[in-house]
């Protein structure tokens, strides 16, 4: 009898259900491109060796030496997948936060409604929210927080519909693990608020609005006195209430349309059927206020939009489960409820795959996307440290720290308020294009070499480095461009690495107009030269193919432009022939 249950109706729904989430997390299996992972890992390694919690930098020279390390269970996960698979283990640590985070919202979703209802409404909520939250998919430790929000809210529904109290004592350990996990937790607080706000409303609930005060205070108790979480919540505010970082950081500006259009065209949608299946059937209910809250603080700051997104699931999933239930014998006479029901899953499954099939396909897969991460550069520093203190582009600092880091101090890198002031990171923001905020850093600095962010055929970014004397290349490729001031210390470093012709801001120029170049000879030999140490470099074979061009050299041309479209082929990308 059991056998035969599991294998009707009810238990195909079921197995569907649990197969969810495993297709969810499918979503995160993509090649790495997040700039912030490699100073996570390289933070959770620090953390592992030294069984602590640092509060003070190894990794800057521009740091006043504090470090507010927050999310140290976050990092160290990172770390152990790192540690056991290598870097592709970060695609896979991601996939299995985001199957985290799917269990725990599919749980929500099935939990609101009502014993015996289609399942089609728990597709339909899970899927938008899938389609609208994966451009935040990745190894990042936000990823907890859905999960932790997912679950948070679990027990607030389980609270409000069984008023066992017991469950409280749940809410300050989910609560001080997911602040370990990551910082995110801190909109635990105001959706505890939100929560006790309706309980005390009505008089059957008062207790629970009791319980859950109870689990506020106890909850922000536990952080204080916890070891590292005493700048937690600090940390948490400071990033979305100092201007510097909302307006030169991308995921903390507000959210448009545009945003909207490209990321997350889904949203809208989700947010329809908030608004005509839940807060109007539902009354006053603590899941509208979170929402209402959470959405607010999302038109501010678009990270917040897939919290957002899932706040909504619940409500999204029981209005439309109750619509089904109130509409069921009028649809029925219209369409089969199975044939309804297989629509819409079938409806949300595409809404879930669709971001993965939106993705270039060579991103797909395990593994680390080339794009903004400066290996090699990283590479020749590690074997051919140069003298002095280290400037970089901030895209650059997180891998720089992970791959140098702590031989090699960085400038700059991600953990912005955690180790750096607004005032500094303002200012590192802007170099590329201010040639006289570049100076005053250097020189305040005492900056001995700089890894640039050097992505064009010809660069357009900061112009004052490469074109002062007092500096020399040394190190060229595809991402990074390496200079080293002139000095005592450094006159033998530049003797055997310097570049004294080539240089990114006009090599393109100087190889397209070689009767104009008086030094054309000296400036030939650097390209082959820089050819043969970079034979992966698209931008070296382009100045040795227009070289050669120039020259007549026909057949050493061709051979050079061929090795142009290879590499940019390899790597799925468009240049421009030479």
């Amino acid at each position: 009898m059991q056998d035969q249950a599991t294998s009707g109706p009810t238990g195909r729904r079921w197995q569907l259900l649990l197969g969810l989430p495993f297709l969810i997390a499918l979503t995160g299996l993509f090649k790495v491109r997040d700039l912030d992972v490699w100073w996570r890992v390289r933070t959770g390694e620090w953390i592992w060796a030294s069984k602590s919690i640092p509060d003070t930098d190894p990794f800057s020279h521009t740091a006043d030496g504090f470090w507010n390390c927050v999310e140290p269970a976050g990092n160290l996960f990172l770390y152990a997948f790192h540690a056991a698979f290598g870097q592709a283990g970060l695609s896979w640590a991601a996939a299995f936060m985001v199957l985290a985070c799917a269990l725990c919202t599919v749980a929500l979703a099935r939990y609101v409604i009502t014993e015996g209802a289609t399942m089609a409404p728990v597709f339909v909520a899970v899927g938008l929210f899938v389609s609208i939250a994966s451009f935040r998919f990745g190894p990042k430790p936000e990823l907890f927080s859905l999960a932790g929000l997912a679950t948070l809210l679990l027990l607030l529904h389980a609270l409000d519909r069984t008023r066992n109290l017991r469950a409280v004592a749940l809410i300050p350990l989910l609560v001080v693990l997911w602040s370990w996990l990551h910082r995110g937790s801190a909109v635990s607080f105001p959706v505890m608020g939100a929560a006790g706000l309706v309980w005390a409303v009505r008089r059957e609930t008062r207790t629970l609005a009791m319980a859950t005060l109870g689990a506020f205070v106890v909850s922000l108790l536990a952080l204080e006195i916890l070891p590292g979480m005493s700048g937690f919540l600090s940390s948490s505010t400071s990033v979305v209430s100092t201007s510097v970082y909302t307006e030169l950081i991308d995921e903390w500006r507000p959210l448009n349309f545009e945003m909207v259009w490209s990321a997350m065209p889904l949203l809208p949608v989700l947010a329809v059927l908030w608004l005509l299946t839940a807060p109007v059937q539902r009354r006053l209910h603590f899941g509208t206020l979170v929402v209402l809250g959470i959405g607010f603080m999302a038109m501010r700051h678009n990270r917040f939009v897939p919290l957002v997104a899932l706040a909504m699931v619940p409500e999204v999933a029981w209005g439309l489960a109750r619509l089904i239930e109130r509409l069921g014998d009028k649809v029925a006479a219209q369409v089969r409820p199975t044939v309804l029901s297989g629509l819409l899953i079938a409806t949300s499954i595409g809404a879930i795959v669709w971001p993965y099939f939106d993705r270039p396909r060579a991103l797909w897969g395990p593994g680390v996307h080339h794009t903004l991460r400066p290996a090699d550069a990283a590479e020749f520093l590690a074997a051919n440290p140069p003298p002095g203190k280290m400037f970089n582009t901030f895209n650059y600092g997180s891998y720089l720290l992970y791959a140098l880091g702590p031989d090699q101090k960085v400038f700059i890198d991600g953990r912005n308020d955690q180790v750096y002031s607004p005032e500094l990171f303002g200012k590192a923001a802007i170099t590329p294009g201010n040639n006289r905020v570049l100076a005053e850093l250097v020189e305040t600095y005492d900056i001995g070499y700089a890894v640039l962010q050097c992505t064009k055929l010809e660069s357009r970014s900061y112009l004052w480095l490469y074109k002062n004397p007092e500096w020399r290349l040394v190190y060229l490729d595809d991402k990074a461009a390496i200079i080293v001031k002139r000095t005592p210390e450094s006159q033998p470093y530049l003797d055997k690495h310097a570049y004294h012709e080539l240089r990114p801001d006009n090599a393109i120029r100087r190889a397209d107009s070689p009767q104009l170049d008086r030094r054309r000879g000296a400036f030939e030999r650097e390209v082959l030269r820089h050819v043969a140490e970079v034979p992966e470099s698209i931008r070296a074979h382009y100045l040795a193919a227009t070289i050669h061009r120039n020259a007549g050299r026909m057949e050493a041309y061709v051979e050079e432009r061929n090795q142009v479209i290879d590499l940019a082929a390899a790597r799925d990308i468009t240049v421009r022939l030479p």
